[in-house]
């Protein structure tokens, strides 16, 4: 410790004790050139880790958001309490490991990913797809799942239509960006229809969708018109069951 009255580099600690209810050590020092003596304290540092979002923004690292996500993953899945706790415990201890005082958050996303996958694989799915941000069914072949079974809500011939142009830089004029993915979003899902279309002729994926239009609106809460919608959607899965048991035991 340089002294700060000469300015020599060779001091010596001639006196220690606790300070600021232990959370601190006073030295007392003396320099051994010119003799006096001077106070130093130690503190442990405090600065918090410091997470780098997708942005290049940061954020103080919190424990509760890895537990949230993780809590959401595994709702319903055989684990424990414990079990998350522990898999949480091990994600910090490997974080914190790294003596960084800035850690990418795809860092932290994918030691997440990589303790699920070893203890629910559901669980591991829900996450990533989330985490990913997986638009199509693509992502999940990219991890290596070979049996991917996709579910449409309209029936085989459907098309989305486009909106009438104009409307969505009427309401979203201040939304630039927001109304460009409006005006292609009809483009967008035909597109992915017919991919999905050529997967399945592909023997890639099973697709399970209505046998006939369903004439039911996204809000309805109509009991009839749910129950006809049920009971469609039961016909369609008994009758498609043995073919999706043989095409997964493949």
């Amino acid at each position: 410790m340089k002294c700060p009255y000469c300015g020599a580099q060779d001091t010596k600690v001639i006196d220690s004790r606790p300070a600021d209810d232990n959370s601190a050590i006073r030295r007392r020092r003396q320099c051994e050139q010119c003799g006096k003596r001077f106070t130093t304290y130690e503190k442990l540092e405090t600065l918090p880790l410091m997470i780098i979002k997708k942005d290049n923004s940061r954020e103080a690292y919190d424990r509760s958001k890895i537990e949230k996500g993780i809590l959401l993953s595994c709702h319903k899945r055989p684990i424990s309490s414990e079990q998350i706790r522990n898999m949480i415990d091990e994600i910090e201890t490997e974080i914190f490991s790294r003596e960084e005082k800035e850690i990418p958050a795809s860092d932290v996303g994918e030691l997440v990913m990589r303790k699920l996958k070893d203890v629910d694989e559901v669980a591991y799915v829900r996450f990533a797809s989330v985490y990913r941000e997986f638009k199509d069914v693509n992502a999940f072949m990219e991890l290596g799942y070979r049996r991917n079974v996709v579910i449409l809500t309209r029936h085989k011939g459907y098309k989305k239509k486009p909106e009438k142009a104009g409307l969505e830089k009427l309401f979203y004029r201040r939304y630039p960006e927001f109304a460009k993915a409006l005006r292609n979003r009809p483009w967008v899902y035909n597109r992915q229809l017919e991919e999905i279309e050529a997967l399945k002729e592909e023997g890639k994926i099973f697709l399970i969708r209505p046998s006939e239009p369903l004439s039911i609106s996204r809000t309805s809460k109509d009991p009839a018109e749910i129950e006809a919608v049920y009971q469609i959607g039961m016909e369609d899965g008994k009758r498609q069951l043995p073919a999706l048991l043989e095409w997964l035991r493949g």
